[in-house]
């Protein structure tokens, strides 16, 4: 297969698996009023809060799509190689909605918790979280990035 034509079949497989798997994730709008995307200098985008949220709320349930050992060559000759989780084994999930957009935090405000037989990731208040706060989470893994932390 021509490398150009990865992306269309990838994204086309995401959507369809999604489709299938998780066919009420959305709102019946489709859009979330409780969080936003925003640039953050010096890591790129993160994830804000647009209302508070009460330690062990449930921030977002995202979901993700797994697959096996095979495709970590693939992804990573693509921009999603900073953005996959491991999941558990050898498999890796693209985790969907914000989930994949999160940034670390040795001192973060959130967790992720990884719900391996419902192929999700909850992400959930470690403390209270004020409406305007970037949400983090501590990746638990090496970083292959410069810190930039508080």
């Amino acid at each position: 297969m021509h490398a150009s034509a990865l992306p269309v079949r990838f994204v086309h497989g995401f959507m369809a698996t999604l489709a299938r798997r998780f066919p009420r994730v959305a709102s019946s709008s489709g859009m979330r009023t409780d969080l936003v995307v925003r640039q953050v200098a010096g890591k790129g985008r993160g994830v804000f809060a647009l209302r508070p949220f009460r330690q062990g709320q449930l921030i977002e349930r995202a979901p993700v799509i797994v697959m096996e050992e095979d495709p970590w060559e693939l992804l990573n000759q693509t921009s999603l190689r900073d953005y996959y989780f491991a999941w558990g084994g050898d498999r890796i999930a693209v985790v969907l909605g914000f989930g994949s957009l999160y940034n670390h935090s040795a001192l973060p405000n959130a967790r992720a918790e990884r719900r391996i037989g419902q192929d999700v990731v909850d992400f959930i208040a470690a403390r209270d979280i004020r409406a305007g706060e970037e949400i983090t989470f501590c990746y638990d893994c090496p970083p292959w990035f410069e810190i930039h932390d508080e």
